[in-house]
């Protein structure tokens, strides 16, 4: 809708804030990401993202074990922070200057 929309009327487009889940399994986070983002980009519309310290949405979190998570779960430990290594990589791809 928001598509044909910007198409049809030469406005502007900007999607702020969404976010995945880190409750949900790991390929589905990387999934989604790609997917979301991919449309995003195959239509041009700038986006940012939303990240809570809460450990509930974003690639990068505070504290590991605060999460609650298993480690088979996607999360890498890097310096005292819980990084979701699949989303990270699927939102550097999609990352432009």
């Amino acid at each position: 809708m928001w598509a044909k929309w910007k198409q049809e009327t030469g406005g502007k487009v900007i999607c702020n804030e969404f976010a995945v889940s880190v409750a949900l399994p790991e390929m589905v986070r990387a999934t989604y990401m790609e997917d979301f983002l991919y449309l995003l980009d195959n239509y041009n519309i700038p986006w940012s993202l939303y990240t809570t310290n809460s450990g509930e949405y974003g690639p990068i979190h505070k504290c590991y074990t605060e999460l609650g998570l298993p480690m088979t779960t996607g999360f890498e430990v890097l310096e005292n922070y819980a990084v979701d290594m699949a989303v990270l990589n699927v939102l550097q791809k999609h990352m432009t200057e």
